[in-house]
């Protein structure tokens, strides 16, 4: 079992005794050190996975972890940043592809890579955006816990590493690429709210990396740039849109009322471009559970927290703390599986 599972049990049984704060409630599950880079539930396994029962199991040991690479707004260090130069100068055989020091600023900097924006992070930080949304049914072991910290304001964001690093400095090109490839027009806009008509679904919102105009209907666009560990003979672009793209894929679509989305994979060494129809079925199954995570866990959580310090709070927050994975995870997780088969695959 995963720390931060052990910690939840804690909690629920009572036995945290004297835990004057958060960081020392949640202390296994922060000494535990992450990998800069972790691999999320394998798609082998999700195939597996059959329809929940009333008592969920819970995450089986020495499941792969993955940190989510595109929360939090990335600080990024002198270390963190020679590792992706090197990295990118022992392994990219095309000056295009280098990744030299000068360039960092304009790059990190660029107008449309939205998540360096200040403005743009406190407004999401009081929502529960698309990227998350996998984070938050439970798609990576101890993630929903760690999520549900940061959206009660206990526990930083995720502040960024080298695969994020590396993201951030490739989508500008990749995003040059899928023009150049498509000959498609993108715009972009920074944050959209869903459904912003009915302040019942205020909570939900969006930042897509671009929304393609050109064509007789738009759609969304999101860009990924794989690390691959930084393991430079695995550099190349998805077979297939996996499964863990889906929720964010799927919530990009609905948030932004689009019928398609360009999922658009970049590697020095190939791109790859899918397209993922709409599935307004999948997003109700989806939005339960979201829905849960939000009212059942978040906003209770914070409107005790607004009363109290998380000392005084810390017996009534016990209860709230969300289980691994949402009840509804195994039917999420296999209608991703087929959405992803019936995803298509452009030439380009």
């Amino acid at each position: 079992m995963c720390a931060a599972s052990c910690d939840r049990a804690q909690l629920a049984s009572g036995r945290h005794r004297s835990l004057p704060s958060a960081t020392r409630l949640f202390a296994a599950h922060r000494q535990h050190k992450q990998p800069s880079h972790l691999s999320p539930v394998p798609d082998n396994q999700l195939s597996t996975l059959t329809i929940p029962q009333e008592t969920m199991k819970p995450v089986p040991h020495g499941l792969p972890r993955s940190i989510d690479s595109s929360q939090g707004e990335v600080h990024i260090s002198s270390e963190t940043e020679n590792s992706v130069i090197n990295y990118a100068k022992r392994h990219d055989h095309t000056r295009a592809n280098l990744c030299y020091s000068h360039q960092m600023s304009s790059i990190v900097s660029s107008a449309h890579l939205k998540r360096q924006n200040k403005n743009w992070q406190e407004r999401r930080k009081h929502k529960l955006t698309a990227s998350t949304f996998g984070r938050a049914i439970g798609m990576w072991p101890g993630r929903r816990v760690e999520l549900w910290m940061e959206k009660i304001g206990v526990r930083k964001p995720f502040s960024g590493n080298d695969a994020t690093c590396w993201e951030r400095l490739k989508e500008r090109v990749a995003l040059h690429q899928y023009k150049l490839i498509t000959g498609y027009h993108v715009e972009f806009i920074d944050f959209k709210l869903y459904n912003e008509n009915n302040p019942n679904d205020d909570w939900l919102a969006a930042s897509p990396d671009g929304i393609i105009t050109n064509l007789p209907s738009e759609g969304v666009l999101e860009i990924k740039c794989p690390f691959f560990h930084g393991n430079a003979r695995q550099r190349m672009p998805w077979v297939r849109v996996p499964v863990y793209c889906m929720p964010q894929a799927q919530g990009l679509m609905e948030i932004l009322d689009l019928d398609w989305l360009d999922l658009f994979c970049w590697t020095p060494k190939d791109n790859m471009l899918f397209r993922i129809p709409r599935d307004k079925q999948y997003w109700h199954l989806l939005k339960a559970a979201l829905s849960d995570f939000w009212w059942e866990h978040v906003h209770p959580a914070r409107e005790i927290l607004s009363k109290a310090s998380w000392e005084e709070a810390v017996n009534e927050l016990k209860p709230l703390v969300p289980a691994e994975r949402h009840k509804l995870f195994n039917s999420i997780a296999c209608a991703s599986r087929h959405l992803a088969h019936r995803s298509k695959r452009l030439d380009i």
